[in-house]
Parts: structure tokens; C-alpha cells; sequence
């Protein structure tokens, strides 16, 4: 096979999504990490609601080698429809997650700081329907008083993407990704669905035999504009790539902890964002920092700085 090269967006800047209960899926990542590698030059992702969108986000440059470790137990011919791609739906119904997110924005040149702590409880999964819902309860903290937000419950897929029962579904032509310099064959899969405010596209590039099963994640909204059409010139778009993966000598050994990056543009607004992993965690996510900026030569407008405070896996 031989290797497609296209240029990448460069890395411009992650959103660490500042509602609680997108993680990592809410934010656009142009990445330094994989090409594709196919038999024929991939083609560019067509509009949304196309059924050819079937090749990787714009590839670049890879980074130094790292080894990747086989699912124990797992070929390719393994349907990846299962919980072992969720950050979530893998652990016992009853398990959470507790985070505590620092915001700090910039007005005047002085920062201004909040906190607000949030308790995601893993409330249900239907293996049927291949979903699961997660509750958010946040508190917004201020000085000596707290501030608790309404309650959120959120389903998603296997592959922790938002989900609700019009969503339209599709299977598309599997691609390569090469992340460290290894071919990662993955299978690609997409959801569009829409809110009362936009439509959703994304695509999902994932792996049944290689962890952490899920390697990249792109998301393309298209807001709603009173008369009820999409308006494509506020159209914003966010990609989450796998960065690294720590080095290991057993294969079949998942990563203990593992880097990701994600980054998103909307309008004049460019986010960036690292994302330290650990997979025996409810959620994921160990640590979060995001930084946002106006353009390529602004200082920073905006940052957060999230991390893991505890957890519960029930049994």
C-alpha cells in the first residue's frame, strides 16, 4: 500500500468543552500524529449529509514510534460494537466520576477565576441498543457558596458520541491511520443527528484490535437558523486524535494512561486542548488544560484546567 499524504490543518487550538458533559467528543484537534495509508488517495470529506465520506481528516507528519498494543482476545473480524470502545459503557451501571474544572478569562489583562466541580454518574446501558446514559450534576463554586446547576442526563453510542433515536447511522469504507509510525487499520462510522439549535455530523475512525479501540473523532456542526435551515458559514468543527501512546513490551497489555489532543474552530474562536487518559478510570480522563485565543498572534483570552478529583467503579 502506499502512503496518502495531504496537508493537516495546522494545530490550532482544543476545546475543553465547557459544558460537563463532553469530554473529549466536543472539541476540534487538527493533529501532528498519522497519515492515512490506502490503496488510493483518500478523498476530502464531503458536506454533511453525504454518504461518501469515507477517508481520515487531512493527514501529516507522524511522531516517533510507539508501540501499540493488541486487544487480548480480539481480530479483525470482531464486531467493535461493544463497550470496550466506550470510556464509559465498560464499567458497572451505579460507577462515577468527580471532576473539579478551573476557568480563568482574561478581561482587561486581569484574570478572572471560577471552579465548578461536577459528579458524572453512569445511570444505565442498553447493550440492545448499544447506549448509555450518563447523569451531570455540577456546582459552580464562588467564594464560600455554591451554586448547583440544573441536572443533565446525556445518552451516547459505544463510541461516546451523542445519540437520541432519529439519529441516522452509517457504516462507511474502512481507512488506515498511522499514528507512530504504525498502520492502525480502522474502521469508520458516522452519526448525524439534529438539535432544536444545529445538526451534528460525526465521524468515528476506530480500531477492534488495537488499543484504545477509538483513535479519532471529528465533529461538524451546523446551527439552525429561524426559519429552520443550517447556516453553513457559522459552521464550526472539532477533531479529538490520539496523540501517543506510552511505549509497552507485552503485547495484549492496554495502556495505563495514554495523551490525546483536540482542537476546534468556531468563527474567530480557536481552542486547544491536551488530554491525558487513563483507561481503568470511569470517564477517562485524568487531566484536561485548554486554552483559547482570537487568532494565530493573540495572547491567550481563555483557559481551563480540569482533573480527575475521584471515582467509583461499582460492582
Amino acid at each position: 500500500m502506499r502512503a496518502c499524504r495531504k496537508n493537516c490543518f495546522a494545530m490550532t487550538s482544543t476545546l475543553l468543552n465547557r459544558a460537563p458533559f463532553l469530554t473529549a467528543a466536543t472539541v476540534v484537534f487538527f493533529a501532528l500524529c498519522r497519515y492515512c495509508v490506502c490503496d488510493e488517495p483518500p478523498t476530502e470529506p464531503a458536506e454533511t449529509g453525504s454518504a461518501s465520506v469515507s477517508a481520515a481528516p487531512e493527514p501529516t507528519e507522524p511522531l516517533d514510534e510507539d508501540e501499540f498494543p493488541l486487544a487480548p482476545g480480539r481480530d479483525e473480524s470482531v464486531d467493535a460494537s461493544t463497550p470496550l470502545c466506550s470510556a464509559w459503557a465498560k464499567f458497572p451501571v451505579g460507577s462515577w466520576a468527580r471532576r473539579r474544572t478551573t476557568s480563568v478569562t482574561y478581561e482587561d489583562g486581569k484574570p478572572v477565576q471560577s471552579v465548578t466541580e461536577t459528579r458524572v454518574l453512569l445511570k444505565s446501558v442498553d447493550f440492545e441498543k448499544k447506549r448509555y446514559e450518563l447523569q451531570y450534576d455540577s456546582t459552580i463554586k464562588l467564594g464560600a457558596i455554591d451554586y448547583p446547576r440544573k441536572s443533565e442526563t446525556v445518552a451516547y453510542d459505544f463510541w461516546d458520541v451523542p445519540i437520541d433515536d432519529d439519529a441516522v447511522v452509517e457504516e462507511l469504507e474502512p481507512v488506515s491511520l498511522k499514528i507512530g509510525l504504525k498502520a492502525i487499520p480502522c474502521r469508520v462510522r458516522r452519526v448525524v443527528r439534529e438539535t432544536d439549535k444545529a445538526r451534528e455530523t460525526t465521524t468515528v475512525w476506530h480500531s477492534p484490535v488495537v488499543a484504545p479501540y477509538v483513535f479519532e473523532r471529528q465533529t461538524v456542526r451546523e446551527p439552525k437558523s429561524e426559519d429552520g435551515s443550517f447556516e453553513s458559514g457559522a459552521t464550526s468543527r472539532e477533531l479529538y486524535v490520539v496523540q501517543r501512546l506510552p511505549a509497552l513490551t507485552r503485547v495484549g497489555i492496554a495502556p495505563v494512561n495514554y495523551i490525546a489532543r483536540s482542537s476546534s474552530i468556531a468563527g474567530s474562536r480557536r481552542l486547544s486542548t491536551t488530554i491525558v487518559f487513563s483507561t481503568s478510570t470511569p470517564g477517562g480522563s485524568l487531566r484536561e488544560n485548554t486554552q483559547e485565543t482570537r487568532s494565530d498572534d493573540d495572547p491567550t483570552v481563555y483557559q481551563t484546567d480540569s482533573v480527575l478529583l475521584d471515582y467509583y467503579i461499582a460492582r
